[in-house]
């Protein structure tokens, strides 16, 4: 049996920025966004905008996807782990790890 594999560009990465960043520079501003989901630097996407794409790509998904059928969701760990926080807040075995 064949299965069907689709590729759904909102379960992405998330983009980080339209500028070249040192190491350390991509550090500081990575910790910026962690702290604030709000923020992104000059031409990225916060981690909302990324909770809110993935939850619409999910909402398609599951629209598509018969009743008893299993869909496969593949994605970027930091997107997931994000979308997990918003929608299971009660959840102990999410880690965010940043040095």
């Amino acid at each position: 049996m064949q299965k069907k594999i689709t590729i759904i560009e909102g379960l992405g990465e998330r983009y980080f920025c339209d500028q070249e960043l040192t190491e350390n520079e991509s550090f500081i501003e990575l910790k910026k966004m962690q702290e604030n989901w709000g923020y992104a630097p000059s031409g990225g996407e916060t981690l909302s905008e990324c909770v809110d794409r993935f939850e619409t790509s999910i909402n398609l998904i599951l629209s598509k996807t018969d009743e008893g059928r299993t869909a496969v969701i593949v994605s970027h760990g930091r997107i997931i782990q994000a979308f997990c926080i918003v929608y299971f807040p009660d959840t102990k075995s999410i880690l965010i790890l940043i040095n």
